[in-house]
Parts: C-alpha cells; structure tokens; sequence
C-alpha cells in the first residue's frame, strides 16, 4: 500500500517513476495472505478487507493502484470527503463505484486532461483506464484483477491509437 500519488516523480523527459516501495510486504510461499498491524496506508488507499481484518493479500497493492488510477483521472485526493446532495459525504471510491456508470467520461474526468485534446480515441482509453480503476478498486478482493492482468490491460489501452 506504498503507491499512492505523492510517490510519482518524472525523470528529465516526463517519465513518470515511480518511488518509495518502502511498505512493501511478502507473502511466504503457499500462504494466502499475511497479517499485521505494522502497515501505516495513506489516506483512502488501504482496501476495505485489510481495514477490516488486518490481513494483507496481493490485491491490496491492486486496490491501491486503482486508487492512483481515480485519482490521475478525476484530479480528486483519495481520502477527501466529495459533497452530494442533502450535504451527504462520501470518499472518492464510493462516489466513483456509485455515480461512474452511465456518466460520460467528459464528466468525470479531470477537465486538464483533454484540453488540446479530442477525439474518440483518447475517450476510448480514459473510459478504459476508468473502467480498470473500478475493478481494481472492487470491495470485493477476489474480482479485482491481478497486477499481471492490470499491466496487460494498461498496454491494451494504450494501443488505441490516439
């Protein structure tokens, strides 16, 4: 749980890279998961089972890089609270997983991304990398996708020519 966006730098050709895996954690062989209290998450990227039992599986990091995917579109922090109607608050992964479906892109998507932009294609891919933040970001451990599956996905998208 040691990705969030604080921890994205870009080299001298706007590389993004990423730094400070400090919190990363191995799961012995044959073991499912570990337990532990000793992971200190950023705000709004520790999943819901870890805040719930204290154990950590290989699609804790998923869930956190789901959580970096929301955050680069919507231009939203993770753990702000975002004002619905009644003055109702709720955090950026539920308003996202409750109010993304049958929205446009150009809705939801920080506005800086498409200026000088446009066209079908590059809607295409930010609906794309929205539609895998979500599964990433899915309450549910065991319907998130693998980092395997999340990194081939990525490269799927990113062959859409623009």
């Amino acid at each position: 749980m040691g990705i969030n966006i604080q921890n994205i730098f870009l080299d001298e050709q706007g590389v993004p890279k990423l730094s400070t895996f400090g919190l990363s954690l191995t799961i012995p062989e044959g073991e499912t998961h570990v337990e532990t209290d000793a992971v200190v998450a950023y705000p709004g990227y520790a999943p819901p089972e870890y805040k719930a039992t204290r154990k950590l599986t290989e699609k804790a990091d998923v869930y956190s890089f789901g959580m970096l995917l929301l955050e680069l579109l919507t231009g939203e922090h993770s753990y702000d609270k975002i004002r619905l109607r009644n003055d109702r608050y709720v955090c950026l992964v539920v308003y996202m997983h409750n109010h993304a479906q049958g929205h446009c892109i150009n809705e939801i998507v920080d506005l800086a991304m498409l200026v000088g932009e446009e066209g079908t294609s590059l809607e295409w891919q930010l609906q794309g990398v929205l539609d895998l933040a979500l599964r990433c970001t899915d309450e549910d451990p065991e319907r998130r996708p693998t980092m395997v599956d999340v990194t081939k996905e990525l490269r799927r998208i990113e062959r859409i020519v623009p």
